[in-house]
């Protein structure tokens, strides 16, 4: 694997396998060190632990939040119109940011390197290790297991339980292999976004689980794509449900390249921003696909003999 500068200098620090597990190892030790009994996990918490001098500084100027070194530390700034959920999680992702500095400088001096590839994996690792730090597994799992079914409901009591996003809920569910006895099920989170393409706002994919056994057997999903391909992210803004009946989504959303799945779609207001999200379960589809699959070897092994 050839990992980045950065990546390298946080395996050193947690000794874990790769990178991700890495991050995740370091925000659960910050927890666990810090005694956290309960959600909502408090980014700020640990600030003077990671080093972090003094309040986040509210700023205009910033899109979300910015970490500076200083002497003595980081200076954190982050946009002051911010708030709820998206704020917290600002806050943890600039915290995790923190680990790929040697704090033992002053100011503390930073171990990767400076170019797009190596940013993009930083910014990617610094979400994880955010999601990491504000849905603990330990904390998580005991809320996953109160779960009989899986609905917008019961994924709304956990994300508001641990004041997060719905959709940082689902990437901490599949992080702790939550989805795994839903066997063959697909799951698409699809809310409104804030903005869209020329300002435009309407629909997008945020969060989606694609079983492992399913992408062996040819099964794939490019949602963005033929919404796209509809026109239905150029429309204007208006409620998914209707959006929904007019494009066929609900038909549209189970069709891959080999097979059909009815897809079951749930709909509900998501949290405090009024925005309007869709569940999508699409039921199992293994034993399609996977016919699929065993009639292409046959015929290329017919066609190779």
């Amino acid at each position: 694997m050839n990992l980045t500068s950065a990546e390298q200098y946080i395996c050193q620090l947690a000794g874990m396998r790769t990178p991700s597990d890495n991050m995740q190892r370091l925000m659960r030790d910050l927890v666990d060190g810090h005694g956290v009994q309960r959600e909502p996990v408090d980014p700020l918490w640990f600030m003077k632990q990671r080093g972090i001098v003094g309040a986040p500084v509210p700023e205009s100027s910033l899109a979300l939040g910015r970490l500076t070194p200083d002497e003595g530390g980081f200076v954190l700034g982050i946009n002051r119109t911010l708030v709820g959920s998206r704020r917290r999680f600002t806050l943890a992702h600039e915290l995790a940011h923190t680990f790929f500095f040697d704090l033992t400088c002053s100011p503390p001096v930073y171990k990767g390197e400076d170019s797009p590839r190596e940013q993009r994996v930083v910014e990617r690792l610094c979400n994880e290790g955010a999601n990491a730090l504000l849905l603990p597994d330990r904390l998580l799992t005991k809320h996953s297991r109160k779960i009989s079914s899986l609905s917008l409901t019961s994924l709304r009591k956990i994300s508001r339980a641990f004041d997060v996003s719905l959709q940082s809920c689902c990437i901490a569910l599949e992080r702790i292999g939550f989805w795994r006895p839903f066997r063959g099920q697909v799951v698409i989170l699809l809310g409104e976004a804030p903005t869209c393409r020329r300002g435009i706002s309407g629909p997008m994919v945020l969060y989606r689980y694609v079983p492992p056994r399913l992408r062996a057997a040819g099964f794939s999903i490019s949602l963005e794509a033929e919404l796209d391909d509809l026109g239905w992210l150029d429309k204007p803004r208006g409620p998914l449900s209707s959006l929904i009946e007019r494009t066929g989504l609900q038909r549209m959303v189970g069709v891959s390249e080999h097979c059909q799945i009815d897809g079951l779609v749930q709909c509900d207001w998501a949290d405090a921003t009024g925005r309007l999200v869709l569940l999508l379960i699409l039921p199992t589809a293994v034993r399609r696909c996977r016919s699929f699959a065993e009639g292409r070897n046959l015929s290329r092994q017919s066609s190779g003999a």
